[in-house]
């Protein structure tokens, strides 16, 4: 959720209208095949895994490099605006460099799912 914002339930942190971001820091190693791996099944249990979101992670699971003790990865929402024809957009960062950037609100919702359910 943007700094000044705050959430009042789980629906306010899943909401596909609120814009948002994650921080994570690591204190181990983690392969990226580790995050591409526990992301798919995450998003499965939470029963997520289907249509645009199916389709957004298979661009987005690439993403993912190995990291070490240290790194910081951002996954960042915007919701986008229909009024400047700007589409609703999952970034992710590594360190301070964004890695790429997977469209729309279904798969932002099953991807945060990941840390915080359904």
């Amino acid at each position: 959720l943007p700094e000044d914002a705050q959430a009042a339930t789980g629906d306010d942190i899943m909401d596909p209208g609120v814009a948002k971001q994650l921080e994570l820091r690591y204190l181990r190693r983690f392969t990226g095949d580790q995050f591409r791996i526990t992301t798919r099944w995450s998003i499965s249990r939470n029963g997520l895994l289907c249509g645009a979101a199916a389709a957004g992670l298979e661009q987005f699971n690439p993403l993912y490099q190995d990291v070490g003790p240290g790194d910081c990865y951002t996954l960042t929402y915007d919701p986008g605006s229909v009024r400047a024809s700007r589409p609703s957009r999952v970034t992710l960062a590594l360190n301070g460099v964004q890695l790429g950037s997977v469209e729309g609100a279904e798969f932002s919702r099953a991807i945060f799912s990941v840390w915080f359910g359904p």
